[in-house]
């Protein structure tokens, strides 16, 4: 009996790793069209990100909630234009909008994606004057999150996880040796948040348009098919 459950449960393993490995060849033949709805969503984004700081900037408040809900804005408004790209995308390639594809990068970024909605939670709750770090931690979440989907995605979006994994390691190395002077201005809200909104605007905004502007499909010819930067 014990040699049956085990041969069957083998065999839904090979059938379970079979499924998966269809849709990595599956999402890696489609590096194309996944590059193609990056572009855009990485302009909407970045775009997004420009105007929430600049606007934040202009209105210079104290308030950690008014930055909170700027910034969670801003990705709010990216998600749903990325999702209405996928969509677009699948309606005109007469696929399933809720794809193998998609299940399998949702499992992928779902880790990192936690992580960020984890820390920002608890900042929020516990001491909402520690909330300048959550760029650090979002910046390096979101690279962990690109990196994830390393295996089927094109190399542009792997590079970009790495350009923000990086970045946030240097921002938080660069607050971990000024923390004296951050303590000491604490008490200056908008001083505080003013760089961590300048922060945001310059990764999320800056790094998004030019990745927009560097992956942005063209046509051409003569190149083969399925090489994609």
């Amino acid at each position: 009996m014990v040699a049956l459950w085990c041969k069957v449960s083998g065999m839904f393993t090979r059938s379970e790793a079979e499924e998966n490995l269809r849709t990595i060849r599956s999402l890696m033949e489609r590096s194309t069209i996944y590059r193609a709805i990056s572009a855009p969503t990485a302009l909407v984004g970045g775009v997004l990100s420009v105007v929430a700081c600049a606007t934040y900037h202009y209105v210079s408040t104290d308030v950690v909630s008014v930055f909170l809900g700027f910034w969670l804005g801003t990705l709010v408004l990216t998600a749903a234009a990325n999702t209405w790209f996928i969509w677009k995308g699948a309606k005109a390639r007469s696929e399933p909008f809720i794809s193998s594809g998609m299940k399998l990068a949702i499992i992928s970024l779902l880790p990192s994606m936690l992580c960020a909605g984890f820390f920002t939670f608890y900042v929020l709750i516990t001491d909402s004057m520690s909330a300048y770090i959550l760029p650090t931690f979002w910046m390096i979440c979101y690279g962990l999150g690109l990196l994830s989907t390393s295996h089927f995605a094109p190399r542009s979006i792997t590079l970009l996880g790495w350009v923000f994994l990086f970045s946030g390691f240097a921002v938080f190395l660069f607050q971990a040796t000024h923390s004296a002077s951050f303590e000491a201005t604490i008490d200056t809200f908008s001083k505080v948040y003013s760089n961590s909104n300048l922060l945001m605007g310059a990764t999320f905004g800056v790094y998004h348009l030019i990745y927009a502007a560097c992956t942005w499909p063209r046509k051409t010819t003569g190149t083969t098919p399925g090489v994609e930067p």
